[in-house]
This record gives structure tokens, C-alpha cells and sequence, in this order.
């Protein structure tokens, strides 16, 4: 490790990495394989694994005729509850906009519940969505790793940080803390059509310097779960055929020009895309 204590330079082989068999093997393990694809990731399961005990200990210490098996059910349910209501009440809004979460009637109520359940929607998550639209916070990424200290602001290079749970375990272990800190204080990117260096050109580069693509991923997958084309989905939507690139009557008009000059570059005509 460099004399800092965080993490071997860029090119070394780090023997902490999650991609390498070694005695050195620091890796941890989850309900989520990808728990060190990004020191954030680790970071955010760290601190519901830390909540998940809290809450149990407590449970615990006031029910002592439960067993273990009691103590966890009961425990796992009330982290579900936290992490819901971390997603309607903070998370959705922002994504959907206040007019679709009063439309759709997603927002918690500040005091009782609300008993709104209905068995016969069905719960999934389309195929389409999963594979092309929500994949829109990928352009929220970014291309630094923010780690927050008692005494100092650093940041990382991300794409140094893949796979690698060498941050999280820096410090004596309070690198996860320091990384989550970190977070809560970075603004994300902004949702547009860009993405940073790391996952475009820097994506789990191996040692010959070659790497991944994650937009190029994001289009192959759609791809391969058969999504339609641009103007099947416009039909859907219940809008007009798209019949070229610019953005006048008949085009692409839902995009700004510099957007849609940046398509025409990529594609030789609208059902392409």
C-alpha cells in the first residue's frame, strides 16, 4: 500500500482486487454479487448491513424469548420499510416530477398508512423499461470517487476504484463511512445524453489496457431482449411517426439540434435507433 494508506498507485496489481485469487483476498460478500463494482455501492450495503444489526439488537434486547430466525424476519422487514419509504418520499419525487407522484398517488403520508395494496396489479418491472429507460442514471455517474475525512475532502479516480474494495477497508476500516460521508455531500451529474470517461472509455479495463463500453452495453443489451426502435415506442406514446433528423414538423422534434445532428451521424435513418 502507498504511504497514505488507501490504495496501491494506478498500474499496480493490487491484491485486493475482487478480480484476483490471492491470500490477500479482501472481498466481502452480499445479497449483491456487484457489492465492489463501485466503492459506493459498498458503501451503501455496508450501511443498511450496519442498520439491519442495530435494529436487531435492539429487537433483541426487548423481545428476549425470540430466537435468531425471529429477530432477523422481523428486523428484514422494518429495514424493506426504511428502504421504501427512502424511495417514495425522496427518490421518486425527484425522478417522476410532484405532478406524477400526486397523479399516481405515490406519496407516503406523513402520519398513520395507508392501506392502498392491490394483489391484482401486477408488481414487475417491464422488460423495456429495465433494459432502456432507467438505464438514464448511468449519466449520473461520475468520474471521481469523493471520500469525506475528519480532516480532509479527497477524491479518486473511479475508474481506478472498480472492483476494488481496497478504499472501503482503508483507514482501518472506516473507508466505507468515509466514502459514504463523501457521497452525501457530491452532487451527481446531471441526467442528459452524457457519460463520464470511466464507464465509457475506462470500464473494468483489463491489464492490457482494454476495456468495456457501458453506453455500447446499454444499446447490445435492448438489443438482445428484442426492445423496438425509436418509432414503435413513438406510437406507443401515442405521437407521430418520425421521419427525419431534423427537429421540425415530422422529425425528431422532441430533441435539442445539436442532439439530433449527433443521431444522423450514428444512423442511416430513424428505424435504426
Amino acid at each position: 500500500m502507498t504511504p497514505n494508506g488507501l490504495f496501491p498507485p494506478p498500474g499496480s496489481t493490487d491484491k485486493r482486487s475482487c478480480r484476483l485469487e490471492s491470500e490477500e483476498h479482501y472481498c466481502m460478500k452480499s445479497g449483491d454479487f456487484r457489492i465492489h463494482v463501485m466503492p459506493g455501492l459498498t458503501s451503501i450495503q455496508v450501511m443498511f448491513l450496519r442498520e439491519h444489526n442495530r435494529i436487531a439488537f435492539i429487537l433483541g434486547k426487548l423481545n428476549p424469548l425470540w430466537n435468531d430466525e425471529d429477530i432477523y424476519s422481523e428486523t428484514r422487514k422494518i429495514v424493506i420499510g426504511q428502504l421504501q419509504h427512502i424511495t417514495y418520499a425522496y427518490w421518486l419525487p425527484y425522478i417522476l416530477g410532484p405532478d406524477r407522484i400526486l397523479q399516481y398517488g405515490l406519496r407516503p403520508l406523513k402520519h398513520g398508512y395507508a392501506n392502498v395494496y392491490n394483489d391484482e396489479i401486477d408488481p414487475t418491472i417491464a422488460n423495456e423499461f429495465a433494459v432502456a429507460p432507467f438505464r438514464f442514471a448511468h449519466t449520473l455517474l461520475q468520474d471521481t470517487v469523493p471520500y469525506l475525512t475528519e480532516k480532509a475532502a479527497l477524491t479518486f479516480r473511479s475508474e481506478d476504484m472498480f472492483n476494488k474494495p481496497t478504499l472501503a477497508f482503508s483507514n482501518g476500516g472506516r473507508g466505507v463511512s468515509y466514502v459514504g460521508l463523501g457521497l452525501s455531500h457530491a452532487p451527481l451529474s446531471k441526467a442528459d445524453e452524457k457519460v463520464v470517461t470511466a464507464v465509457r472509455d475506462n470500464l473494468f479495463k483489463d491489464m492490457d489496457g482494454r476495456s468495456l463500453d457501458l453506453i455500447s452495453l446499454n444499446i447490445q443489451r435492448s438489443r438482445d431482449h428484442g426492445v423496438p426502435g425509436y418509432n414503435a415506442w413513438r406510437k406507443f406514446c401515442g405521437l407521430p411517426y418520425a421521419f427525419h433528423f431534423g427537429t421540425g414538423p415530422g422529425g425528431l422534434v422532441d430533441h435539442y439540434p445539436e442532439n439530433a445532428k449527433k443521431l444522423q451521424q450514428v444512423y442511416s435513418s430513424i428505424g435504426q435507433h
